[in-house]
């Protein structure tokens, strides 16, 4: 049937608009599911950039075992303590205040240990967890960067000297801040698949000074 000029436009105009609208209902969607995977992927890559600094901080302080904690080479359960709550005041008003995990690991090597041969001492070794005051992770989930008890961790102590004939090795401290991450049901989803963690934690190894 023919149309004329007038009615031809008309049509067009109305097709291109349920076209638009069709395609629309199919983008909007996809255009909501971006905007909240940045906003997840936001919060989690800041938290984890936050627990970075902070256990860098932690770390160094852990370390200074001869001007802090009197050359005690040994970790107790009162310096995790300290640990978490300067994190606690580091963080000031930030929303992860209350939420970050303390997990120190340490490795000690026995003084009767040679230049050519580690042995390690269970007795000062330790693994102390401090959990968060809300919502902590579980200690099993607060897992450091490196198996503290690999031997490619054993590998990264060194030999100190203390006289010309006489040294030792020097023990190993992991620390590792750990805090849950975002709530939301995606980040749910893709923790399920292992392509994002549910825990988000940030290990540092050092040695004592």
């Amino acid at each position: 049937m023919y149309k004329s000029p007038t009615e031809y436009k008309l049509f067009f105009w109305q097709k291109s608009q349920a076209s638009a609208t069709v395609e629309f209902a199919f983008v909007f969607p996809i255009i909501v599911l971006l905007g909240l995977m940045l906003i997840d992927f936001t919060f989690h890559f800041s938290a984890e950039s936050k627990l970075a600094r902070l256990s860098n901080s932690m770390s160094s302080m852990l370390r200074e075992r001869s001007t802090l904690y009197a050359n005690n080479l040994v970790v107790e359960s009162e310096d995790v303590k300290n640990i978490q709550k300067t994190v606690d005041l580091l963080l000031g008003s930030d929303a992860l205040k209350g939420t970050v995990s303390v997990r120190v690991q340490t490795v000690h090597f026995s003084d009767t240990s040679t230049k050519t041969g580690k042995i390690l001492d269970a007795t000062k070794s330790r693994d102390i967890y401090e959990a968060a005051n809300s919502g902590a992770v579980a200690q099993q989930n607060c897992k450091g960067a490196f198996d503290i008890n690999s031997a490619e961790v054993y590998k990264m102590s060194p030999w100190m000297l203390e006289t010309e004939d006489k040294g030792k090795w020097a023990p190993l401290y992991q620390v590792t801040l750990c805090t849950k991450g975002r709530n939301s049901l995606f980040l749910n989803a893709l923790s399920s698949t292992g392509i994002i963690a549910d825990t988000i934690s940030v290990s540092n190894i050092v040695i004592p000074r």
